[in-house]
């Protein structure tokens, strides 16, 4: 959960630790590979959001603060 106005977020989501092992059993060495693996992260205020926070400082309505 992101508080927006001050810039800070829980950490109360998900586990702190993921771990897993994969094998490739189709693996050729001589062959090239790309392999690819997509991460997810809990939301955190933006520094657009961090810094109108710590300033005082309204921002404009199309910039996030959060990611």
């Amino acid at each position: 959960m992101v508080d927006e106005a001050n810039a800070t977020y829980l950490n109360n989501i998900g586990d702190a630790e993921l771990r897993a092992t994969w094998t490739d059993s189709s693996f050729d060495p001589a062959l090239p590979a790309v392999y690819y693996a997509r991460v997810l992260e809990i939301p955190t205020p933006s520094r657009q959001a961090i810094d109108a926070a710590h300033y005082g400082i309204e921002t404009r309505p199309e910039i996030p603060l959060q990611h």
